[in-house]
C-alpha cells in the first residue's frame, strides 16, 4: 500500500539500532532501579528478546532514550547487539513530557524526581502550570504538590528520595518547623 506522508514533528519511525549508538537519558526518572527487577527483565530479554521497543530521540547522530531506560540496561546486560526502537523527532520539552507521562503512572516513581522534572520543564518552557497539565494530562493539584516538595527541608527530601518515608509522612513532617523535633 502507499505510505502516507506525515509532516508531523512527532512522526515516528521503527528502527533496529546498535546498542553502542544509544545514549542513556540525560536525567533518568527513577533514582533507584531495583537490582532484582532488572535481573528479571534481563533474563526475560535473554529468552524472548525485547517485546516493546524503546522510544528514542535523535541526538546528533546518536539516539537518546526517551522511554525504556530499564529495557536498555537489561538489554546491555543480556549482551544484545542492537535494540528495536521507535525513533521520534521530538523537541527536548516534548521528550521530557513523554518520558514523564510514561514514568508517572508507575507506582515506584520517585515523587521528588517528578517534582524536579516538573520544575525543569516549567523553567525550560516558561509555561504556566496549566499548559504543562494540558500537555501531560496530569492534574494541576498533583503538579503543585510535587513542586511543593522541592521547598521541603533537605532531611525530608533525602529520606523521601531514599524511600525511608512515604509521601504522606513527608507532608506531615514538613509541617514541623523545629529541626530537632522533625529529625526525631
Amino acid at each position: 500500500g502507499g505510505r502516507m506522508e506525515n509532516k508531523n514533528a512527532t512522526a515516528a519511525t521503527y528502527r533496529i539500532i546498535p546498542i553502542s549508538q544509544i545514549l542513556e537519558p540525560s536525567r533518568p526518572m527513577r533514582s533507584q532501579m531495583e537490582e532484582e527487577k532488572l535481573n528479571e527483565l534481563t533474563e526475560s530479554i535473554k529468552s524472548i528478546g525485547i517485546i516493546e521497543p524503546l522510544i528514542v530521540n535523535d541526538a546528533e547522530g546518536k539516539y537518546e532514550i526517551v522511554a525504556g531506560h530499564r529495557r536498555y540496561l537489561a538489554a546491555k546486560r543480556a549482551e544484545l547487539g542492537s535494540i528495536p526502537c521507535i525513533l521520534r523527532n521530538l523537541s527536548d520539552v516534548d521528550s521530557e513530557i513523554v518520558k514523564f507521562s510514561e514514568n508517572f503512572a508507575r507506582e515506584d516513581a520517585d515523587p521528588l524526581a517528578q517534582g524536579i522534572a516538573f520544575a525543569e520543564i516549567l523553567e525550560k518552557t516558561s509555561w504556566p502550570i496549566a499548559e504543562l497539565c494540558r500537555r501531560s494530562g496530569i492534574s494541576p493539584s498533583l503538579v503543585a504538590g510535587r513542586l511543593a516538595l522541592l521547598d521541603y527541608p533537605e532531611d525530608i527530601k533525602i529520606a523521601l528520595a531514599g524511600k525511608q518515608i512515604v509521601l504522606a509522612v513527608a507532608k506531615q513532617l514538613a509541617q514541623i518547623d523545629e529541626d530537632a523535633e522533625r529529625a526525631r
